[in-house]
């Protein structure tokens, strides 16, 4: 399911952002498990959760190209998905 609508269309054509902060689609059942984990564990950690902010960009799905085959649109975007995820873990690493 593409609740933007734009597989298909192709991100070339796409030049405005996601508006708003909730994410339109169905959300994963395994997130709550995975934000529960860190709650639990003996030794203090934080979770860089990174879903939202994925999940509201338009690159960040996989989609099919002609041939059939997945491709990962956000390692194919500049400044792309995991470019930020190496922005946000950055300026954590900046602060310790």
């Amino acid at each position: 399911m593409d609740p933007f609508g734009i597989q298909g269309e192709g991100l070339q054509w796409t030049t405005k952002p996601i508006e708003g902060s909730t994410y339109p689609g169905e959300r994963y059942p395994e997130e709550a498990l995975v934000k529960s984990v860190p709650s639990n564990m003996t030794k203090p950690v934080n979770l860089l959760d990174i879903t939202l902010l994925t999940q509201l960009r338009k690159d960040g799905h996989q989609s099919r190209i002609a041939s059939g085959a997945l491709t990962d649109c956000s390692h194919w975007r500049v400044a792309g998905v995991p470019d930020v995820w190496n922005e946000l873990l950055y300026a954590i690493l900046l602060q310790i």
